[in-house]
């Protein structure tokens, strides 16, 4: 199975943003998306840790992943973030993840009652499932996510997601889609 590998990142210093891009640059065929940065204030969970003001952008990279790589990328999403630590706190916050045809998925560290492990201690969260042409949102679904906000830029992503998965001529393609 294929999927595409995004990644949401929530920053304070667009300076580090940047830096953070340019490693998953050097380690991926490169950022093939980004979508606008949001101001994140749905919650204030980050806040004590890396700031009262934050932002999320959401990245998409060019290629397809195979989904037996998730775990690969969660681990290098805590590699980023512990690049910029300072006094132990996070000044990023990596969310790496991946989209389907039909869903969203975001890899975390932390188990929940919906995640579904995965191994080496990484769990799946899907936290949006496309139906007629939109979006869905789940009860735990980031506030942010499940606001729509971001709804265009995953119908775009997808969309070369297919481009890409058919350019590949992946027998899966054929044979699941």
């Amino acid at each position: 199975m294929y999927g595409k590998l995004i990644t949401g990142i929530l920053y304070s210093d667009k300076s580090l943003l940047e830096q953070s891009l340019e490693m998953y640059a050097a380690e991926t065929k490169g950022i093939q998306r980004r979508s606008q940065s949001h101001l994140f204030d749905e919650t204030d969970y980050y806040g004590t840790e890396m700031s009262s003001e934050l932002y999320r952008q959401l990245i998409s990279f060019s290629g397809i992943i195979t989904l037996e790589e998730v775990i690969r990328w969660k681990k290098f999403a805590d590699r980023v973030e512990d690049e910029f630590r300072l006094r132990g706190n996070r000044q990023v916050n990596v969310d790496p993840g991946y989209l389907d045809f039909h869903k969203v998925v975001l890899l975390s560290a932390k188990p929940g009652g919906h995640k579904i492990y995965l191994g080496h201690q990484v769990w799946a969260d899907m936290v949006l499932f496309k139906k007629k042409g939109e979006y869905q949102a789940f009860a735990w679904t980031f506030p942010d996510l499940r606001g729509h906000k971001y709804d265009d830029w995953f119908l775009q992503v997808r969309a070369d997601f297919k481009k890409e998965l058919k350019a590949n001529e992946s027998d899966t393609f054929d044979s699941v889609y």
